[in-house]
């Protein structure tokens, strides 16, 4: 009975369109579903699926696979790393991608302190991929004496987000060195520095208190500093440096 059901209704649309066919569903109930990632079109007929076919037409009748299944918004870019190491007074950054799907480019940025960052350079992006792809930038000038890096990451429609902070330390100095050590008067400190800089020197009592302070320019190269410690009590001190030029030096005072 099924099937001359099926075949009756197959022969009524043959006879209306003979040349032509276009698929068409015959069912009692059916519905399209859209999600924000995935759209799925099915029919429902009855419990038994029967399929009828003259070779031009083919009828379904009952329960049908979806018709369309398909991602509309494929995963953006995925960061495996972001890093960066000093060689020669310039910051080597690198990054690695794992996959990218529409993205634009990527906008490398530094800061000081962490909070205001500027633009460093743009890295236009190599293009949709599935496979690691690396890229990389230069800071010819970082700063002193740390610098944070990020990535801002635009897509093709201008949307961003951020990458982790990256913070790169320069060392100021190629060395630093102080005699004579234990000291009973002047003392000079000897600072290689990469660069010129001002910075503030302190002593440090082993209580933690300031006990002297002493302004420094240092230019770049072999740098002398002398310092006459005669008011100091006899004890042992810290020299820091307000601008991590150095290491706390640690001198003795006769």
């Amino acid at each position: 009975m099924k099937h001359l059901i099926l075949l009756m209704a197959m022969s009524g649309v043959l006879a209306a369109k003979a040349q032509s066919l276009e698929r068409k569903t015959i069912a009692p109930a059916g519905a399209d579903l859209v999600a924000p990632n995935c759209q799925i079109s099915f029919t429902l007929g009855e419990i038994a699926t029967t399929t009828v076919s003259n070779g031009n037409l083919l009828l379904t009748q009952g329960f049908q696979q979806p018709l369309a299944v398909g991602l509309n918004n494929p995963l953006p870019v995925t960061l495996t790393y972001f890093t960066g190491a000093i060689r020669e007074g310039q910051t080597f950054l690198e990054w690695k991608t794992a996959q990218e799907f529409n993205t634009d480019h990527y906008q490398v940025e530094r800061a000081a302190d962490g909070i205001h960052f500027t633009t460093l350079t743009i890295v236009k992006s190599k293009g949709n991929s599935t496979t690691p792809t690396w890229y990389d930038a230069i800071d010819a000038a970082p700063f002193a004496p740390v610098t944070y890096y990020r990535l801002k990451i635009f897509d093709k429609d201008l949307s961003f987000k951020y990458s982790p902070i990256v913070i790169i330390k320069k060392e100021l100095t190629g060395g630093v060195s102080v005699f004579p050590n234990p000291v009973v008067g002047k003392i000079s400190i000897a600072v290689n520095s990469t660069q010129k800089i001002s910075d503030t020197w302190s002593i440090i009592n082993m209580s933690g208190q300031q006990v002297a302070v002493k302004p420094v320019a240092l230019q770049q190269g072999l740098n002398t500093i002398n310092w006459d410690l005669h008011a100091l009590p006899p004890a042992t001190y810290f020299i820091r440096s307000a601008g991590n030029t150095f290491p706390a030096l640690k001198i003795i005072k006769q």
